[in-house]
């Protein structure tokens, strides 16, 4: 007579002297009447996927599955990962649809959706205000945090490389300022930008922090290069805090030219530059009779408002 050994192993069998006995007999009883071990063979878990695929449409078992096959397919790509599967097993899995390295398949997914998005833009800076699918804005910080910390695959950092990826957001954003800034200057002939519109706005924040950075020689900037500070101290985009009378003239003189041929005054340059409060030292200096005739020669030239009742001035012919 053939000897049948119950596969129940010992740890699983509960330990109360009461109940012990009779689980131990009903298990073997089970698989006595099996005539088969409880741990299934490949082919009836491929035959079981294939059963569940039909139902639900996908193969995602959840690992808690009572039948046991989630707790299956998680052994198969543990295996799969120590190079143990079968090769005819591993058709079979793969005929299915099961994908044996889900983290790198979802990974290859949110690259797809990179490419698509670059695709679509020209570049592959995405940012949170952009419309795209849920969680890849999510996976590019995380890209960003995993190069940081030295902890991405070369291959893949090589495949964002490719794609045009932005790793530094902070030093992008200043190369885009510094040529929205340049070309502003060439259409312009100046870096006087007003706060209005979406990138004259921009540009205005931009030329405020570099007023800032300036005053730290740009040390706070480390993405600035000395050929970025040559030309924004070319375009005037960089102001001298201690500027002589002279130059503080011939600043509101080109600021009266391009009123009077546009016919709007730019309040907000007006104040930032230092002109408003540069205006009202004047015509202090002036009550006090300590102004130079020279100056108030200069002044009374441009048809310079001495009650200070405001910068209609600036429009009309002296």
């Amino acid at each position: 007579m053939a000897r049948f050994v119950s596969t129940t192993p010992v740890s699983s069998i509960p330990s109360h002297p009461r109940r012990s006995y009779h689980v131990c007999i009903c298990t073997l009883h089970s698989d006595i009447r099996t005539g088969r071990s409880r741990k299934r063979a490949p082919r009836e878990r491929l035959e079981q996927l294939q059963k569940f695929k039909t139902e639900h449409g996908h193969v995602s078992v959840p690992y808690s599955d009572p039948s046991g096959l989630g707790r299956w397919i998680a052994e198969q790509r543990h295996k799969y990962q120590k190079g143990l599967v079968e090769h005819v097993l591993y058709r079979e899995l793969i005929s299915v649809g099961l994908v044996l390295r889900p983290l790198e398949s979802r990974w290859d997914a949110r690259f797809q959706q990179m490419c698509e998005f670059h695709s679509t833009h020209g570049h592959a800076f995405v940012q949170h205000k952009d419309s795209v699918p849920d969680g890849l804005y999510g996976w590019v910080l995380q890209q960003r945090q995993l190069k940081k910390q030295g902890r991405l695959d070369e291959s893949r950092m090589k495949r964002l490389d490719a794609l045009g990826f932005v790793w530094d957001v902070q030093a992008h954003l200043w190369r885009q300022n510094m040529e929205c800034l340049r070309e502003f200057y060439e259409e312009h002939g100046h870096c006087r930008v007003s706060k209005g519109g979406r990138r004259d706005s921009r540009l205005h924040n931009f030329l405020r922090r570099i007023q800032s950075s300036s005053k730290k020689g740009f040390e706070d900037v480390p993405y600035a290069t000395q050929d970025d500070v040559e030309k924004l101290h070319a375009w005037g985009a960089v102001r001298a805090y201690r500027t002589s009378w002279d130059e503080r003239y011939n600043e509101m003189c080109n600021v009266k030219s391009e009123c009077r041929k546009s016919g709007r005054i730019p309040y907000q340059y007006l104040k930032e530059s230092g002109l408003t409060a540069w205006a009202r030292s004047q015509r202090f200096v002036h009550r006090q009779g300590i102004m130079s005739a020279e100056q108030y020669a200069l002044l009374d030239t441009i048809g310079f408002d001495w009650d200070g009742s405001g910068w209609s001035w600036l429009t009309r012919v002296p």
